[in-house]
């Protein structure tokens, strides 16, 4: 998965700048994780949400991007999207629970999606046998399991929010190229994947 977010995407950058612009280059590096969001749903006969939101995030940052062809100002506006769905992350911490709405940490919700058709079978003290899906029965029945889905959102919420912050302050305030802030933005993407992966 870090080969079709990162690899592809810096090898398409650095192929394609010299030839198309680092504006179009930004914006085709782009491509190949709304390609796989789109094989997904193709292979899956599913409706992928968060991926479907990044999707369309990255169409609405390409056409803007070109049409104010400023390579900075894309730079920002791409890490403007990863706060968008931090900001996603962060709400659904948001702990409620009413008769219409009922908000799980969006990790959750994308394990869910990953682990479809999963179910934990038992028989109950009057001998019927009873299903329910897997994680569903461990949100309601295992305290750690719940914990174990809000702290990767929180991390994800921090971290993606963060990441924008950097991005700014890189762009606005310090002397690096735009090819050094596109391979530190990288570089920090995959420090986060890692981090919040592993913990």
């Amino acid at each position: 998965m870090l080969f079709i977010e990162v690899g592809i995407p810096l090898a398409l950058y650095y192929g394609l700048k010299s030839t198309v612009g680092v504006v179009y280059a930004l914006v085709i590096s782009g491509v190949s994780p709304v390609l796989w969001v789109i094989f997904q749903f193709i292979r899956k006969r599913k409706f992928d949400i968060l991926g479907c939101i990044i999707a369309l995030s990255f169409i609405l940052s390409g056409v803007v991007s070109i049409v104010n062809n400023d390579p900075r100002a894309a730079l920002i506006r791409d890490q403007a999207v990863g706060a968008v769905i931090g900001l996603m992350f962060l709400l659904t911490l948001i702990s409620l629970r009413t008769k219409w709405i009922d908000i799980r940490p969006l990790t959750y919700i994308v394990a869910m999606q990953i682990y479809e058709g999963i179910y934990y079978r038992w028989t109950d003290r009057d001998g019927n046998r009873q299903e329910q899906s897997f994680l569903h029965w461990q949100w309601d029945n295992v305290k750690l399991f719940r914990v174990s889905m809000y702290i990767p959102s929180g991390g994800w919420a921090f971290f993606l929010i963060m990441s924008l912050v950097a991005c700014i302050l890189m762009v606005n305030i310090s002397n690096l190229s735009v090819d050094q802030i596109v391979m530190l933005n990288n570089i920090i993407g995959i420090a986060i994947t890692v981090t919040v992966m592993t913990t």
